[in-house]
């Protein structure tokens, strides 16, 4: 690792958002501690650190690869909301839900010699927004079903004769 590095890497181990730093043309990995929930039981942690991208990550890297290789080809930063990513983690395969951005790293000579990645989890808050969604989509149907019987209803008490 040249010593342009340094700084990144103590930003990135002193940091308390998730990070990752995929470094050199391999994308050797390196990441901090607030990234650990996220590889979930099973010790996928224990051979993470100094892995990889694409072996490490191969069940997501049909989807990550292009954009990490993109971003180390252009310099250009990206960004995902709630973009679905699964990802092997407690010994299977989940889907999972991820906000992050892919950040180029540049050597003192102006050469891309990494990608930082910030991300966040998001697959509860998605899921809850789904159901949530769901939810409001069933008792709009109740409601306008509701509505509908209070017209036919009112509709038939006009229509009787009264005694």
């Amino acid at each position: 690792m040249a010593t342009d590095a340094v700084p990144i890497v103590r930003l990135l181990l002193a940091a308390r958002q998730t990070m990752i730093l995929w470094r050199g043309t391999e994308l050797t990995q390196l990441f901090n501690n607030e990234y650990l929930p996220y590889f979930g039981s099973g010790g996928r942690d224990l051979v993470a650190l100094g892995a990889t991208g694409e072996v490490h990550w191969a069940d997501a890297w049909p989807i990550i690869g292009p954009e990490i290789r993109g971003v180390m080809e252009s310099g250009e930063s990206t960004w995902h909301e709630d973009r679905l990513v699964p990802i092997t983690r407690n010994g299977r395969l989940e889907s999972v839900y991820w906000t992050y951005g892919y950040t180029p790293l540049f050597e003192s000579d102006g050469r891309v010699a990494g990608v930082l990645v910030i991300c966040q989890d998001t697959t509860l808050r998605v899921l809850a927004v789904t159901e949530l969604e769901r939810v409001n989509r069933e008792l709009d149907e109740a409601l306008a079903q509701l509505r509908t019987s209070h017209w036919h209803i009112r509709r038939n008490q006009e229509v009787l004769p009264s005694e």
